[in-house]
């Protein structure tokens, strides 16, 4: 599966994300909660790595997988059919 620039970091509570900075891969993780101001998220601790804020301002991107991610959404659950059956 091929990971996807995401820029409403909002969506992606309780997802795993890749967060880079420029090309490289900084950390990857579950995300723990985000800011509804879209400005940042946390990571779950993980290992030897803490619980640790990322900030959007400070350059660092986030990557993922989700198939139900799609900017303009306010929601981050799948779409459900609108075909009659």
């Amino acid at each position: 599966m091929s990971l996807q620039p995401c820029t409403e970091w909002r969506l992606v509570q309780g997802a795993m994300v890749e967060v880079r900075l420029g090309r490289c891969l900084y950390r990857a993780g579950l995300v723990d909660a985000v800011m509804t101001d879209d400005s940042g998220i946390w990571l779950a601790a993980d290992g030897v790595h803490s619980r640790e804020f990322i900030e959007k301002a400070q350059g660092y991107s986030l990557w993922t997988s989700l198939f139900y991610y799609q900017p303009g959404r306010t929601e981050h659950q799948p779409e459900t059919s609108t075909r009659a059956h």
